[in-house]
């Protein structure tokens, strides 16, 4: 699944509540066996990083200014110690204002300092 997402392509009928412009500006639309799908541009996947991390682990070897993370469906498998410290670990990671994104089926039932709920399953630091 990683190196699906590293490679950023994707049917276009899923970008097609996407503006024209950034479409144009920030998307690469396929051509022969690539038709019907889109690929972010450079640009956009110069920005992205995506890896494995080992959430229990000392330790992340991830920069410590990153704008967003996304930890989906992982945290329901901790208990509620365990799940404090992966996110005060996590959030170790994200830059000021940055966020930090769950799956629907989790939540932090505990408050984290430095982080608050700005929607359902997203927080920012």
């Amino acid at each position: 699944m990683l190196a699906r997402a590293d490679e950023g392509v994707w049917p276009a009928l899923r970008a097609e509540k996407v503006s024209k412009e950034r479409l144009r500006r920030y998307m690469l639309r396929g051509v022969g066996p690539q038709q019907g799908k889109v690929r972010a541009g450079g640009e956009v996947r110069s920005l992205l990083r995506f890896g494995r991390v080992n959430l229990v682990a000392d330790d992340y070897p991830v920069p410590h200014d990153l704008d967003l993370i996304l930890c989906r469906n992982v945290l329901i498998y901790f208990d509620q110690a365990t799940k404090k410290k992966v996110v005060t670990k996590l959030l170790q990671h994200v830059g000021k204002g940055g966020y930090l994104f769950l799956g629907h089926s989790e939540s932090l039932n505990t408050t984290v300092p430095g982080l608050h709920c700005v929607a359902p399953t997203v927080y920012q630091k």
